[in-house]
Order: C-alpha cells, then structure tokens, then sequence
C-alpha cells in the first residue's frame, strides 16, 4: 500500500507537469493554464472536475468561477 502512494503522488506530479492535471489556489491554476498555453499553444480549455469529491467539488467550481475565470482574460 505504501509503495502504490508514493507511486500515486509520482504520478500526479508527472501528470500536472505535463499539463495533465491542473490543481491547487486560484493563482497556481493561473500560472498552471498560462504555462499550458504558451507550451502548448493550447486555445481552448476543456476541464473535467473531479466529481467524486462532493462538497469539496462544489467549492472548486465556485472558486474557479469567482477567481479563476475572472482573471482567464489576464492570460
């Protein structure tokens, strides 16, 4: 069990580097987005959310309503 963690976490921090996976605040998804873009050229920003969190899935669509879309023109 303690190997396939540290293998899990491994894999997560592969795939947000990759651009995988966007996680964290409003400014780390910011800069997580913007770094897609400019290494990508990505135009177009297709998400899907992690619905199995519940509640906690409620709050990051509001957080990234209130404070990340806002600011997508920054970018």
């Amino acid at each position: 069990m303690a190997q396939r963690q540290r293998t899990s976490r491994r894999e997560l921090a592969d795939r947000i580097a990759l651009g995988q996976v966007i996680v964290g605040g409003p400014d780390t998804v910011l800069e997580q987005v913007r770094r897609i873009r400019d290494e990508l050229g990505a135009g177009v920003l297709d998400l899907v959310v992690g619905a199995q969190l519940g509640e906690r899935t409620l709050h990051s669509i509001e957080l990234f309503g209130a404070k990340v879309l806002p600011r997508m023109q920054e970018l």
